[in-house]
């Protein structure tokens, strides 16, 4: 089972709970992973795979823990 934990405005598409756990039973890559929790990419600066920041393109796996770090803004 993958977590996945997101911060600031990406929290909003994981719910209520600090974070989400979803079935992946093949390899997926992180653009395919937004697409099948519904995570625009555009919002998203920041992808951690166990910790270790990774690309968009990298690949990824059902017992990975990822992490979504957003764009920061302020002003």
């Amino acid at each position: 089972m993958m977590k996945i934990k997101a911060y600031g405005i990406l929290k909003q598409y994981i719910g209520d709970k600090d974070y989400l756990k979803i079935d992946v039973p093949e390899p997926i890559t992180i653009v395919e992973l937004f697409s099948k929790v519904g995570i625009p990419e555009k919002y998203v600066f920041v992808v951690e795979k166990n910790g270790k920041a990774i690309t968009k393109d990298s690949v990824i796996n059902d017992n990975d823990e990822i992490s979504l770090i957003p764009f920061i803004s302020g002003g």
